[in-house]
């Protein structure tokens, strides 16, 4: 009896580990179409690589016959690419996407790009502006970080979330209007950017420490009403600020 019961335990353990296994591997992994290398996943392409070395670069909206939803992390990190259109069949930018893209001077996104991932963005020291479509709800960690010649961001109307340090050291992006959709504003987001004035909407409901630390162009900062958090230092060493309004 005792020697049924352990094979039986036996045989209920190999199950779930060959079970387990099975459920870590992609349903399809397919190599390269174009220079673009995807996996398939769920039935949909991401592509985890781009070896394809245009100036301008379309990303395909299908490949293998499969719609394109992702476009995995860094898969086009350090790119030469001057222009990069996303499609619309686009819902989510993976982390370092477009990393040190330094030759980056403009990307379309597609207009159901829903997130966009941590340092997606970050150190493409071309790119002079960037469009957040509407149905974008959150900005990543880092995502634009140290994009030094961005002068010219577009927030759509659906974002909630702008991430930890999302535009630390945009040192040329003198002004950006944040929508009514925001709610949440990450520690250093705005740190020593070349703000001259923000307004924080009614919907936000935290802006974490050094928010917009040493922007030392800020003059005017207004805070609608219903804010109820701004963390310490938020608006710390912003040497210009004269003025203050609250309501």
């Amino acid at each position: 009896m005792r020697s049924q019961f352990h094979k039986l335990i036996t045989i209920l353990l190999t199950v779930i580990l060959l079970a387990g296994s099975y459920a870590i591997l992609p349903a399809k992994v397919s190599a390269d179409e174009d220079g673009f290398y995807f996996n398939i996943v769920k039935d949909c392409a991401e592509i985890w690589l781009c070896t394809n070395n245009n100036s301008i670069i379309y990303i395909p909206s299908t490949l293998g016959g499969y719609t394109v939803t992702k476009i995995g992390n860094g898969s086009f990190r350090s790119s030469k690419a001057v222009k990069v259109v996303i499609p619309d069949s686009v819902i989510a930018i993976g982390d370092n996407a477009f990393n040190s893209c330094d030759y980056l001077e403009s990307v379309s996104i597609g207009s159901n790009v829903e997130s966009i991932g941590n340092d997606a963005f970050s150190r493409c020291s071309s790119l002079p502006g960037i469009a957040i479509p509407d149905r974008t709800t959150s900005i990543g960690d880092r995502a634009f970080e140290s994009c030094s010649a961005l002068n010219s961001v577009i927030v759509g109307n659906s974002v909630k979330t702008i991430g930890e340090g999302a535009f630390r050291y945009c040192s040329s992006l003198k002004g950006i209007t944040l929508p009514n959709s925001v709610t949440f504003i990450g520690r250093e987001a705005f740190e020593y950017c070349a703000l001259n004035s923000i307004t924080i909407p009614g919907s936000v409901k935290q802006v974490f420490h050094n928010a917009f630390y040493s922007c030392s162009s800020l003059k005017t900062v207004t805070i609608s009403n219903g804010v109820p958090y701004i963390g310490a230092s938020a608006f710390g060493q912003c040497t210009s600020l004269t003025e203050v309004i609250i309501g």
